[in-house]
């Protein structure tokens, strides 16, 4: 039976001629292509359009696919601007290969309802190990003094001056995402002292930040000891959302028509809504925090 379910499936496969399935635009090679070779982009599931191989100028050649066009894979070398999206009304996927989304405008993707997605924790433990490592190197002087013998320096200058240890050093680390955390459970391995400005405030309950992202707060902390957690998530897609708000705790501040019709919306994703109001309204059936 599963012979003949794959057979279905390889026949079907074959069935499809290129121009029928969905097309995938690529910008420029990413940067990837060098590693893992073509054999990714040769899918019998969606046609990739190579942008650089063609050679027609970029704006003729994405005006004669601008009606088929439904995803494009992108890298920082290669930004995904308003006036690219303006081209391409058929598009309704962005996809990145990195963690990072700055050279995507994500205002211009929610405004076409165009989902965006990213590499998420993929590259967490080596941007961690990097870190780590470059951290170590400066406070050992390890390529400092490598460079300072090559040179021979030491023969009228005497000894390098010795560097210091990792162990016992009071770290602090701007944006405890996933990167972060990552780096902060190395540095205790170290014997360093982490610091974490939610564990420094017992009583903290709610956290309300004006960023579209959650990279900065230590949610899994939060989680924990059930800290709930409010954002500014206009900057998404409501794809994106789906994803990121699942089981979460939502805050909203200002329970006007559009907050409840949000908060309707999450709830249908299992999420525990809280808000922020001067007063409570006697209509509304969750949480209310007026000393936000």
């Amino acid at each position: 039976m599963e012979d003949q379910e794959e057979q279905q499936d390889n026949t079907s496969d074959q069935n499809h001629k290129p121009q029928d399935l969905p097309q995938v635009l690529l910008l420029k090679p990413p940067p990837v292509l060098s590693v893992i070779g073509e054999q990714p982009f040769l899918s019998k599931k969606y046609q990739f359009l190579k942008a650089w191989e063609s050679p027609l100028p970029l704006i003729q050649f994405l005006t004669a696919h601008a009606d088929s066009i439904q995803a494009i894979l992108c890298s920082g070398a290669a930004p995904v601007t308003d006036d690219l999206l303006q081209l391409l009304p058929s598009v309704r996927l962005v996809v990145t290969a990195s963690a990072g989304t700055n050279h995507i405008d994500l205002e211009a993707c929610h405004r076409r309802g165009i989902s965006v997605t990213n590499a998420g924790n993929v590259f967490s433990d080596d941007g961690a190990d990097a870190a780590v490592g470059l951290l170590i190197d400066v406070l050992r002087k390890i390529t400092a003094s490598d460079r300072y013998v090559r040179q021979g320096l030491w023969v009228n200058k005497g000894d390098y001056p010795l560097g210091s240890k990792l162990r016992g050093k009071r770290v602090g680390i701007v944006g405890l995402g996933g990167i972060g955390l990552e780096i902060a459970k190395r540095l205790e391995a170290f014997g360093c002292n982490v610091f974490n400005i939610i564990r420094l405030l017992p009583s903290l309950s709610l956290i309300v930040t004006t960023s579209a992202r959650l990279n900065q707060i230590d949610l899994q902390e939060g989680r924990r000891r059930g800290i709930s957690v409010a954002y500014d998530g206009s900057l998404f897609s409501e794809d994106d959302a789906d994803i990121a708000l699942g089981g979460k705790k939502v805050g909203i501040v200002g329970l006007g028509s559009i907050g409840q019709e949000a908060a309707k919306g999450l709830e249908n994703y299992g999420c525990n809504i809280l808000y922020n109001s001067r007063t409570k309204k006697s209509s509304v059936p969750y949480p209310c925090y007026s000393n936000v």
